[in-house]
């Protein structure tokens, strides 16, 4: 069965995680206000590095995840293309695939995927793997991540380019 494709851009509407440019030119600071929302529940930050594989062929999501009870905030350590896709909820609660939407991140961005945001794991466009800085508020990971096996890869077009 070949995958859907949907369209790859740089808006993303109503669905958008927040993407952030990270630099500034005139040596002031970049706050990320919207970086720390968790639920009362979520009372441990943390701070780590995650590996974002790179993909190899086309751009596919497979599965899609979201968090409860934390944003996630992802800033890239290294000059690399990202894939953002993210995705509302349907009448069950589940993501809705019709409205899948994607986009590329660049270098220079920070994203924030809000709590309760269907988002793809992360994917590197650019090279065999990145490492991100990454922010979480966290409870247990079993009852603050939301796992969802597409029925049907989705192709995403080429992004490369």
């Amino acid at each position: 069965m070949t995958p859907r494709s949907i369209p790859v851009s740089q808006e993303l509407a109503a669905l958008v995680p927040l993407v952030l440019p990270i630099r500034t030119t005139d040596g002031s600071r970049v706050a990320f206000a919207q970086a720390v929302d968790h639920s009362d529940r979520a009372d441990k930050p943390v701070l780590s590095v995650a590996a974002a594989r790179g993909r190899s062929g086309a751009a596919m999501v497979s599965t899609l995840e979201r968090h409860p009870h934390s944003g996630q905030t992802f800033l890239p350590l290294a000059p690399v293309r990202w894939l953002i896709a993210v995705a509302p909820d349907d009448a069950q609660g589940q993501p809705d695939l019709s409205r899948l939407r994607a986009a590329v991140a660049g270098p220079g961005d920070a994203v924030i995927f809000p709590r309760n945001v269907w988002h793809a794991p992360l994917t590197v466009l650019d090279g065999d793997a990145a490492d991100f800085v990454m922010l979480m508020w966290r409870l247990d990971p079993a009852e603050d991540t939301q796992t969802f096996v597409l029925p049907v890869p989705v192709g995403l077009g080429d992004v490369a380019t």
